[in-house]
């Protein structure tokens, strides 16, 4: 058996060694488990999860807004509502849009609250984890300095988002009166078309929504070039993940085993995947080549125990994922995560990973 574990590890390293991108992927995981990423995304799962509620409140209060002059409306939700909610909890709910209205202004104030608490939180947290994973030295900073800083990120982050809906949106809808203007509906592919438009719309609004987090996260210098193959990997992984986790939440959601919280356990399921995979990214955007004489986060020596690229080991590669401490044991990582968690995630960077390589690639040949 040890000379069996002996030959895939030198298998593995001469693979290592002939592929850089297989090198730096498994030099992102190892920097990546020795930060303890999976404990790190569970921080922020939590405070993400958390922050569903007073968003949740936030739109009823502006449900409330748009319902208050419009009895039709109101007439129409209540019965949607009494329809489609099985028993009491139906009549209730239909009985309680009235209340809803009439308290919308002290609901959105407490969503606000509720908001800005919960989201400075998962701003906090991400921001922390992707520090750790880009190996940048964390100093002090003055409370009120970091928070401010950290509500930027989070305006900044807010207005991306309606930014990518609306171009999402906006560029399908443009797309599809273009495509019925000229009459060329009707022909075969125009659907897949439109498709290949949405997608390549929410993938380029995605890619500027990451590249804004990587830039403002870990609060030190680094470079646009850096982090562009990097937000373009987070983009088309998250894509994947948002596909995945639309199917997924919605098997839970029609197993009786979760009941009513179904679609909560789903949601959390498929919050702490996106949660891994952007930490995920941030360190193999970390672990990559970065210029000569930038310094940037991550490009000091690793500190004993995290991975370093095959070519800068030892002589004798005992070690297939990076250094081995002076006592021989290997650092102990997090938890290690569910298989399906290893799948998408694995099956989103690696993906994603040839993706933003060989767009590095054609950029380089091109410019």
């Amino acid at each position: 058996m040890p000379g069996l574990v002996d030959r895939v590890k030198g298998t593995l390293r001469e693979q290592r060694a002939r592929r850089p991108w297989l090198d730096h992927l498994v030099r992102a995981y190892t920097q990546y488990k020795n930060a303890h990423g999976d404990h790190l995304a569970a921080a922020i799962t939590y405070f993400s999860f958390l922050a569903i509620f007073p968003l949740v409140l936030l739109a009823t209060s502006v449900a409330g807004f748009v319902l208050a002059n419009n009895e039709r409306l109101q007439g129409e939700l209540r019965e949607v509502i009494a329809d489609n909610v099985p028993g009491s909890l139906g009549g209730t709910l239909s009985d309680s849009v009235g209340s809803i209205i009439a308290n919308r202004g002290s609901i959105g104030v407490i969503a606000l609250l509720g908001v800005a608490y919960a989201g400075l939180g998962w701003v906090g947290n991400l921001r922390t984890g992707v520090q750790v994973v880009w190996a940048c030295e964390t100093t002090e900073e003055n409370f009120v300095k970091a928070k401010a800083g950290d509500l930027l990120v989070l305006i900044g982050l807010g207005l991306g988002i309606v930014l990518s809906l609306a171009l999402t949106s906006g560029g399908t809808a443009a797309t599809n009166a273009i495509v019925n203007a000229l009459g060329i509906d009707g022909i075969p592919g125009m659907g897949l078309l439109v498709g290949a438009v949405a997608i390549a719309l929410a993938l380029a609004a995605d890619t500027l929504l990451f590249i804004w987090l990587f830039v403002r996260l870990p609060r030190r210098p680094v470079r646009y070039k850096t982090v562009v193959r990097g937000a373009l990997l987070a983009a088309i992984g998250y894509e994947i993940l948002k596909v995945v986790g639309t199917t997924y939440i919605a098997g839970v959601s029609s197993n009786p085993t979760y009941g009513p919280f179904a679609a909560a356990v789903g949601l959390l399921v498929w919050i702490d995947l996106v949660s891994r995979f952007l930490l995920l990214t941030a360190a193999w955007t970390a672990t990559g080549k970065q210029p000569e004489g930038s310094s940037e986060c991550g490009d000091d020596e690793p500190e004993e125990g995290y991975a370093v690229p095959v070519a800068d080991r030892p002589a004798d590669g005992r070690d297939v994922l990076g250094p081995v401490p002076a006592n021989g044991d290997r650092p102990v990582g997090a938890t290690r995560p569910a298989a399906v968690a290893g799948v998408l995630v694995g099956t989103g960077a690696v993906l994603g990973a040839g993706t933003a390589t060989a767009a590095g690639r054609y950029l380089r040949r091109h410019r």
